[in-house]
C-alpha cells in the first residue's frame, strides 16, 4: 500500500503554492545575519548607490533549495535559494575588490522582478531555483585599493623574476592571442585587451573574474598541450562574456596559483603526463 502511494504521488504532477518572503525579514534570520560583511553595504530594490568611483552592470546570481523529502520543496527551500544566490554575490564582491552591491532585485523569467521589497517563489519539487540581479559598486576607497595592488603585484612579479612554478612553464600569451583560432573565438565583435597597458575609458566594469581549463598533453606535446588549454580558457572565457551586454575584456593576464608571470605578455602553464592548465585572468568593460 506504501509503494502504491508512493509511486502515484511521483508519477502526479507536482503543484506547488506561489509564495511570498521580504527582503528585510530574511535578513534577520541566522543565515542572513552571518551573509552580513562590514567590507560589502548592500541595499535593495530602487535605491542605487550613490558617489561609486566604479559601477558594473547589473549581475545575476542564480543558485538552488534542494529538496530531499517525499512531498517535495516549500519555504525553506525558497530560502536556501536565495541565501546561497545571496552569500555568493557578497563573496565575489568582495574578492573583486567592490565595497557596494545595490539595487538587488528577483530575477524572475529572465527579467528584474517589479517588486521591490522581496520577490515571489513557486518551490519546484526537486529544485528551487532563486536568481538575484544587482549592480556591484566600489568606492573612491576601494578603486584606490584595487589600483594600488594591481601596481604592487606586477611590480614585485617583474622583480622577483620568479621561476615558473613545480612542474609549469613560461610561454608566450601573445603567441597565442595571435593565432587565428584565438582571433575566431574574438570576432567579430569582440575587443580583448592583454596585460596591464593602457585600458580604454569605459563605463562600466566588472572583475577580474579568474578561468582555468585543460589542454591535452597526451595527444599535442607540452607546449601545443598548453596552448589547447589556453584556447579552451579563452573560449570558456568568451562564452560567459556573450551573455551580458559588456563589449571589451581588459587585463587579461596569466594567473595560475593566483601569482602574475614576470613578464606580462607570458603565461604559466602546469603540465604533467596527460593534461596542461593554466588560468587566465581578466576584467569586463562597457567602453565609452
Amino acid at each position: 500500500m506504501v509503494a502504491l502511494f508512493c509511486a502515484l504521488f511521483l508519477n502526479s504532477s507536482w503543484a506547488a503554492n506561489l509564495l511570498h518572503l521580504n527582503f528585510g525579514q530574511l535578513m534577520q534570520e541566522s543565515d542572513g545575519v552571518e551573509l552580513l560583511n562590514p567590507e560589502v553595504k548592500i541595499s535593495w530594490g530602487d535605491e542605487r548607490a550613490t558617489g561609486m568611483a566604479e559601477t558594473s552592470l547589473a549581475t545575476t546570481y542564480r543558485r538552488s533549495g534542494l529538496s530531499v523529502g517525499l512531498f517535495g520543496g516549500g519555504v525553506k527551500h525558497c530560502k536556501e535559494g536565495f541565501f546561497r544566490a545571496l552569500g555568493a554575490m557578497i563573496s565575489d564582491a568582495q574578492k573583486m575588490g567592490y565595497d557596494r552591491i545595490s539595487n538587488i532585485h528577483a530575477v524572475t523569467s529572465g527579467s528584474i522582478a517589479e517588486e521591490t521589497g522581496g520577490f515571489a517563489c513557486t518551490p519546484g519539487y526537486r529544485t528551487t531555483e532563486v536568481a538575484l540581479s544587482g549592480v556591484f559598486g566600489m568606492s573612491e576607497r576601494a578603486l584606490a585599493n584595487r589600483v594600488q595592488s594591481e601596481r604592487q603585484a606586477t611590480e614585485l612579479a617583474r622583480s622577483e623574476k620568479r621561476p615558473p612554478a613545480k612542474n609549469a612553464i613560461y610561454l608566450s600569451l601573445t603567441d597565442v592571442l595571435n593565432t587565428p583560432e584565438a582571433k575566431a573565438l574574438f570576432a567579430p565583435n569582440i575587443k580583448v585587451h592583454a596585460g596591464f597597458g593602457d585600458v580604454p575609458p569605459y563605463n562600466e566594469r566588472f572583475g577580474f573574474v579568474s578561468y582555468s581549463e585543460e589542454g591535452n598533453v597526451k595527444k599535442l606535446g607540452a607546449e601545443a598541450g598548453c596552448k589547447d588549454a589556453v584556447l579552451n580558457t579563452l573560449e570558456e572565457m568568451i562564452n560567459e562574456f556573450k551573455e551580458t551586454n559588456y563589449r571589451s575584456i581588459i587585463t587579461l593576464h596569466s594567473y595560475w596559483n593566483d601569482k602574475l608571470p614576470p613578464v606580462d605578455a607570458d603565461y604559466e602553464c602546469s603540465v604533467d603526463g596527460k593534461t596542461a592548465t593554466v588560468a587566465l585572468r581578466a576584467s569586463f568593460i562597457t567602453a565609452k
